[in-house]
């Protein structure tokens, strides 16, 4: 099937901004490590976009503003452009950087009622980002009354399909009891999960231990060598 002429356009404009970042020559195609190049410092909770397989023009948006943003300070406006136009095509990452640029105030001013509205978008398209900034908002009542129960919804959601952040997270209300029943075996079970990538979810896996007994830990290391992500399919159903 032929594509019509404004889906070209578009992916022409991409393909040309996309040369003119990667060009040797370009003002723009800063390498990395060039001296006065700034590093940018990624909030704790929020880890650097990562490219995504291309199949359609909001993926390539989406891969151009991740180029951008890898540049750094002076072109994460740039990025943030080609973030909206991804997420405006129906990207759901594209949707969720949108998210997290209006959390940070990243590129545009910050705006946690945006932030809000980019994250459901994402978190509705059971993208596991979008669901764990969603979460994160409601947790910390950014652009809405804090709501644990809400929070622990799209933790959740997140966490079963391997989100290590929101595994942490959700290892937190279950700490605490927040949202959730109190319970040391939840908690356990969802720090262990998130100590596969972060070094505070371990040291909380090893603290909740101290409360639970021998036969306890060794029944919740089982689940852990059962468990398996939720796969991103029609069967994963979302909160009401």
């Amino acid at each position: 099937m032929r594509m019509d002429c404004g889906l070209k356009t578009f992916m022409a404009v991409v393909t040309t901004a996309l040369v003119f970042v990667i060009g040797a020559d370009s003002a723009y195609a800063i390498p990395r490590g060039a001296s006065g190049h700034i590093a940018r410092e990624v909030s704790p909770s929020i880890y650097k976009p990562e490219e995504i397989p291309e199949s359609s023009a909001a993926d390539a948006a989406y891969n151009l503003g991740v180029k951008y943003y890898r540049y750094g300070r002076g072109h994460i406006r740039r990025a943030v452009e080609w973030f909206r136009q991804a997420a405006e095509l129906g990207s759901a990452q594209g949707q969720y950087r949108m998210g997290v640029a209006y959390e940070l105030g990243e590129g545009v001013a910050k705006d946690y009622a945006e932030a809000l509205k980019w994250y459901r978008l994402s978190a509705m398209q059971k993208n596991k980002d979008g669901q764990y900034g969603l979460g994160s908002l409601y947790a910390n009542g950014y652009g809405v009354e804090r709501d644990y129960a809400e929070a622990a919804k799209w933790y959740t959601l997140s966490a079963a399909q391997g989100m290590h952040y929101a595994q942490y997270e959700l290892g937190r209300l279950f700490l605490e009891g927040n949202g959730v029943e109190q319970s040391y075996q939840e908690a356990y079970f969802w720090f262990a999960l998130g100590a596969r990538k972060i070094d505070e979810s371990m040291k909380k896996r090893d603290e909740v231990a101290k409360h639970l007994t021998d036969e306890q830990v060794q029944a919740l290391r089982r689940r852990l060598m059962e468990w398996e992500p939720v796969q991103h399919n029609d069967e994963f159903n979302l909160p009401q």
